[in-house]
């Protein structure tokens, strides 16, 4: 069962980045949506708990994103 953890945040993004300090949510899938965090493991597991949540929550727009562990490297090219 996926974690779920209460936010006051409306915007995503904002949530996202104060998530992105928490050492407990890196190495996983986040997902916050109608003011809600939801957290899951894997990318299997991350595109289940989407689905589902946006059946629960229809009309909310969700923001998902990986936190990558600390010792992860992200490369970003542009276009």
């Amino acid at each position: 069962m996926p974690h779920t953890k209460t936010v006051k945040l409306k915007n995503g993004q904002a949530a996202l980045r104060k998530l992105w300090a928490k050492p407990r949510y890196r190495g996983k899938h986040v997902l916050v949506v109608a003011g809600q965090v939801y957290v899951a493991r894997t990318g299997a597991e991350a595109s289940r708990l989407f689905d589902r949540v946006t059946r629960r929550h229809p009309h909310a727009r969700p923001t998902l994103a990986y936190i990558p562990k600390a010792d992860a490297l992200v490369l970003w090219q542009s276009a």
